[in-house]
């Protein structure tokens, strides 16, 4: 299925970009993060996404339950 191909190709891109980004941040000599939570409305599941707020990208997405 479409699915076993596209999964594993998302993951695989955001991990590498992530690890890029990680890698730029960590040469810095500060770091401004900023994060915002998402819930539904009986916040049974929700998201928390992490930004750069110097350059204005995302650090990091958790999608928790």
């Amino acid at each position: 299925s479409a699915r076993a191909f596209i999964e594993p190709t998302v993951i695989h891109h955001w991990q590498t970009f992530q690890n890029g980004v990680l890698q730029q941040l960590s040469q810095k000599e500060k770091v401004i993060l900023g994060g915002n939570m998402k819930a539904d409305s009986p916040a049974k599941f929700g998201s928390f996404t992490t930004m750069d707020l110097d350059m204005n990208t995302v650090v990091d997405i958790q999608l928790v339950q």
